[in-house]
C-alpha cells in the first residue's frame, strides 16, 4: 500500500487532469500517479540519463534495420534530426 498524499492543483490543471483520466478511461489519481512517475523519470541526474540512452542505443542496435543507424541515431532514438 501507497503512502497518501493530499494536494492542491491550480483548477485548470485539475481540468486537464480530469479531461486526461476520462479520455484515457483510467482513475484521476492513476493518471496523477503516472505523471508524476513520468516527470520523475525525465529530470534523472546526468549519470542515470546517459545510461538510459545507452541502454536505448543497444535496444535500437538489436531491432533495427536501417542502415542509416550510426548517422541518424539521434533521430532515432529522440526524433531529432542530426545537425
Amino acid at each position: 500500500m501507497g503512502i497518501k498524499v493530499n494536494i492542491e492543483l491550480p483548477e485548470n490543471i485539475y481540468k486537464k487532469l480530469e479531461t486526461l483520466s476520462k479520455v484515457k478511461k483510467k482513475k484521476l489519481k492513476d493518471c496523477a500517479r503516472e505523471l508524476i512517475e513520468t516527470t520523475i523519470e525525465l529530470q534523472k541526474p546526468a549519470g542515470e540519463t546517459k545510461k538510459s540512452s545507452l541502454k536505448g542505443i543497444i535496444d535500437l542496435v538489436k531491432t533495427c534495420q536501417d542502415k542509416d543507424l550510426s548517422v541518424n541515431h539521434d533521430k532515432y532514438l529522440y526524433g531529432e534530426e542530426t545537425l
